[in-house]
């Protein structure tokens, strides 16, 4: 039998270990962290690396590296980053709220109900989710104003408050007056409904009225149904017929 020398048989036996221990290392996998996904908005979709992996909040199990975490939810913006991953750890995605501002002015003040909550006076600004609003505006001795707006963009709305009352106006033509008199005028009065006016400018709630005009020992009426928001104007108009008898 041949002898083999101790220096040569200690390098086969090292030869053969080395091919093994380094085949074992190849074969082994990364290590698993645990990460906790978390975002404002409860319930957002996760993808991790492109793939659906569930909603917030939730753990999931990876392997250690870079992996890219992207969180949406509707009404908000996408929210992504790529984020080297060495032990277990907590993200946090903030979502930021898409919005579109609505602006509203009024021919007077007013104050503004949003979906009938109070909000704000004119001139109104603010930046609201999108949607669909009830809008109103309301100010005393005015009708209500409302309407509807889609903010799927910046939105303006300009609204024209008419009065909440009849406005009634009374005209003495010059040519009724008796000129030599120099207080002619001051002789005409006005009642509405047997109630006598200081001015011959005045309010009237809508509905159905009676107009008295007198001057002198002459008179004239007129009853009118009036319509809130309108402005009416009374000329008195006192007529001169001739007949033989």
């Amino acid at each position: 039998m041949k002898r083999v020398s101790l220096p040569l048989l200690l390098g086969l036996v090292i030869a053969t270990l080395l091919p093994a221990q380094s085949g074992g290392r190849g074969r082994q996998r990364q290590p698993l962290v645990t990460v906790t996904i978390q975002s404002n908005v409860k319930g957002a979709d996760v993808t991790v690396d492109g793939s659906s992996v569930g909603n917030t909040d939730l753990n999931l199990q990876l392997p250690t590296g870079s992996h890219t975490f992207r969180v949406t939810a509707d009404g908000y913006r996408d929210w992504q980053q790529t984020i080297d991953i060495r032990s277990d750890r907590t993200i946090t995605a903030n979502l930021e709220q898409i919005t579109n501002d609505l602006t509203v002015t009024a021919n007077v003040p007013a104050q503004v109900f949003i979906d009938g909550r109070d909000s704000g006076r004119t001139r109104f600004r603010r930046s609201l989710p999108p949607g669909t609003y009830s809008i109103t505006l309301r100010a005393e001795g005015y009708l209500d104003f409302t309407t509807t707006v889609t903010l799927d963009r910046a939105r303006s709305i300009e609204a024209e408050l008419r009065p909440a009352n009849a406005g009634v106006r009374l005209e003495i033509p010059q040519s009724m007056l008796d000129r030599t008199n120099p207080g002619a005028a001051s002789m005409v009065t006005v009642f509405v409904d047997g109630r006598p006016q200081v001015q011959n400018r005045f309010d009237l709630p809508p509905g159905r009225h009676t107009i008295l005009v007198r001057t002198g020992g002459m008179a004239a009426e007129i009853t009118q149904e009036f319509e809130a928001g309108r402005t009416y104007v009374i000329v008195p108009n006192f007529s001169t017929s001739i007949r033989t008898e």
